[in-house]
């Protein structure tokens, strides 16, 4: 199966302007299950102090096609509360996504002549709320979603590569719920399945301000490998510049 290394862009950050922040429902919650299956894989990510500590994340890496012809990279921006911002570069093309927790926006322009090719819109409702949800999951380490108005519910046992998982649902936005498989036994993460039918797997560990990270995530579709992403800089807690999120406004 094909498909356009623009399009696995989406998937560990799921790319998404202006349109109103949505209100938290007031049914928020956790359930007690599901809160111990949380609170084990976060003990194997980083010890607790440190993971409520982390403020910004900065990641840099590269875009690859499954078949390893076609490449890109990109740069992440994430910032407590609900600030994220995706640059992709591939070598001809700029495309930046950010949003502030209020709008959110996409901007692409050509390197040839960045300034009069520059366009910029406002991303749909659906992909706001997907880039949300994935800046919470990127930057509260499995928690967050209560927080936010979102709920996570313990789905039924199943069976992921062979070994039992615990499924967890995280809900921030109930039409794009995201799916986490932990492995029963370990305790750890094993799979995560987006939108689209898209499952991402990653590969690898590097420890980076006292916290485990993939060094690469695997996108697959219907059990095929269609791309995959290198995490080759990470950065914690970094000064942020908040101007970045805000809607461009071209001259």
């Amino acid at each position: 199966m094909g498909m356009s290394l623009r399009r696995t862009a989406s998937l560990l950050f799921c790319l998404a302007g202006l349109i109103s922040f949505l209100p938290a429902r007031t049914d928020a919650r956790i359930t007690g299950e599901a809160d111990a299956i949380i609170t084990r894989a976060r003990a194997l990510v980083g010890e607790e102090e440190v993971l409520r500590n982390v403020r910004a994340l900065m990641i840099h890496g590269r875009e690859i096609s499954a078949d390893g012809e076609r490449e890109m990279t990109y740069h992440a921006v994430l910032k407590r509360p609900l600030f994220q911002r995706v640059e992709q570069n591939d070598g001809t093309s700029l495309t930046a996504t950010a949003i502030d927790g209020t709008e959110g926006w996409i901007l692409r322009r050509d390197l040839a002549a960045p300034l009069a090719s520059a366009q910029v819109m406002p991303m749909s409702t659906v992909l706001f709320r997907r880039m949300r949800s994935n800046t919470i999951s990127n930057l509260y380490f499995y928690r967050g979603y209560e927080e936010f108005g979102g709920e996570v519910v313990l789905l039924e046992e199943r069976e992921f590569a062979g070994r039992p998982v615990h499924v967890l649902e995280f809900r921030e936005d109930p039409r794009n719920p995201l799916q986490r498989f932990f492995d029963k036994e370990t305790g750890r993460l094993v799979a995560t399945k987006i939108g689209d039918g898209i499952t991402l797997i990653e590969r690898g560990e590097q420890f980076i301000a006292g916290i485990r990270f993939p060094e690469e995530i695997e996108s697959h579709v219907d059990g095929e490998l269609v791309g995959r992403m290198t995490l080759d800089t990470v950065q914690v807690n970094q000064p942020v510049d908040l101007g970045i999120f805000q809607y461009p406004r071209i001259r």
